[in-house]
C-alpha cells in the first residue's frame, strides 16, 4: 500500500509537471506571435490555432465587447462553419455571456445534436472585461476537464494584454494614421501609459491655409485640371506639415487646417 501510494504521487506530480511545461511552451509560442507584429486578425487566428494545440480541441474563437462595450462580437474563430451555425451559435454565444457573469471558466455540454462541450473564460484587463476566449468539441470527442479549465486561464492571462494592446493600436491608427507622419505614429505607439483619446487641456498653433482666388480659378478651368491643381496642392501642403511633425485637422475645399502641439507636445 505504501508502494502504490508513493506511486499514485510520483503520477500526479509528473502529470502536473507535464501540464506546466505545455503550458509554458504555449506561452512562449504566444509570445513570439504577439512579437512578430501581425495584423489584428491575423494575429487572433494564430493565437488561436496554438489555443487548440494546448488544449485538445476541435475549434477555438474570441469574442470581443463592441465599441460600445454592450455587445459580444465574434472576432475570430478556426472552424467558422461550426461556430456559426444558427443552434451553435445561440448555445455558444450564452456560454460566453455566462463565463462574463462568472468570471471563471465555464463549461458547458452538450449543448447541441453535434457540439458535446465548450469551454470559455471572460477576457479581463485591469478589472475591465473585454472579451471571451473559448474552445468547443463536437460529440465524438471528450470533454474538458479541469486541468484544461486551468490551461485555459493560464493562457487568457497571457493574450488579454496583447488583445488589449492591439486595440489600442487600431483606435491610434484609425485616429492618426493619416494624420501624423511615421515618426510621430512611432512615439503615439510606444507611450502606453498615456490615453491619447481622452480630451485634455493644451496651448496649440493652428494653421489656415488655402490657395489665393481660388473661388474665380474654379470657374475658368476644366474639372480634370481642378482636381489635379487640388491634389498637388493638398499633398504638398500635408507633406510639409507633417515634416514639422504637425497633425492635419481636416481639407475644406483647398484650405488645409494643421494643428501643432498636439497630439505630442513640440
Amino acid at each position: 500500500a505504501a508502494q502504490l501510494d508513493s506511486a499514485l504521487r510520483h503520477m500526479q506530480v509528473l502529470a502536473e509537471l507535464r501540464q506546466e511545461r505545455q503550458e509554458l511552451r504555449t506561452l512562449y509560442k504566444i509570445d513570439r506571435i504577439r512579437d512578430r507584429g501581425l495584423p489584428f486578425n491575423t494575429m487572433l487566428a494564430e493565437v488561436l490555432v496554438e489555443l487548440c494545440h494546448a488544449i485538445p480541441s476541435e475549434a477555438g474563437f474570441i469574442m470581443l465587447f463592441d465599441t460600445n462595450g454592450q455587445q459580444l462580437e465574434l472576432r475570430a474563430a478556426t472552424d467558422d462553419h461550426l461556430l456559426t451555425r444558427g443552434d451553435h451559435f445561440q448555445h455558444v454565444y450564452a456560454a460566453a455571456q455566462a463565463a462574463v457573469q462568472h468570471g471563471s471558466p465555464i463549461v458547458r455540454g452538450p449543448i447541441s445534436a453535434e457540439i458535446r462541450s465548450v469551454l470559455c473564460l471572460a477576457l479581463i484587463l485591469n478589472e475591465h472585461i473585454i472579451g471571451v476566449l473559448g474552445v468547443l468539441n463536437r460529440r465524438e470527442r471528450a470533454g474538458f476537464t479541469r486541468a484544461d479549465r486551468h490551461t485555459l486561464w493560464a493562457i487568457a492571462s497571457q493574450i488579454d494584454t496583447a488583445i488589449f494592446e492591439s486595440l489600442q493600436i487600431q483606435k491610434y491608427r484609425e485616429v492618426f494614421g493619416r494624420r501624423v507622419g511615421p515618426k510621430v505614429m512611432e512615439r503615439l505607439l510606444n507611450t502606453p501609459d498615456r490615453d491619447l483619446l481622452k480630451g485634455e487641456r493644451a496651448v496649440v498653433s493652428v494653421l489656415f491655409s488655402d490657395l489665393r482666388g481660388f473661388t474665380n480659378t474654379a470657374e475658368v478651368v476644366g474639372a480634370e485640371l481642378l482636381v489635379k491643381m487640388l491634389n498637388d496642392h493638398l499633398s504638398t501642403m500635408t507633406e510639409i506639415v507633417l515634416k514639422h511633425e504637425g497633425l492635419v485637422d481636416k481639407f475644406v475645399g483647398d484650405c488645409v487646417m494643421a494643428l501643432f502641439n498636439v497630439p505630442e507636445r513640440q
